[in-house]
């Protein structure tokens, strides 16, 4: 296979559409500053949630996750 450099080429997943999303976000996000600042809020966001998962998991345990979450 042959490469170009300069050719930059991005790959999600079958029924992935919420990451091309943020692929197109993040993409358009180069040309628009506001854009780009509320996407830049918006993966903060995002890493606040994990790690308030995260948290629940280890500290309480997964059983009391999954019976706060899915009961």
């Amino acid at each position: 296979m042959v490469q170009m450099p300069g050719v930059p080429v991005a790959t999600v997943a079958l029924n992935g559409v919420k990451n091309a999303e943020l692929l197109a976000v993040q993409i358009l996000g180069v040309a628009d500053d506001e854009l780009r600042s509320k996407f830049k809020r918006f993966k903060g966001e995002m890493a606040d949630r994990v790690k308030e998962t995260s948290k629940e998991l280890t500290e309480p345990g997964y059983r009391y996750y999954l019976a706060k979450h899915f009961d």
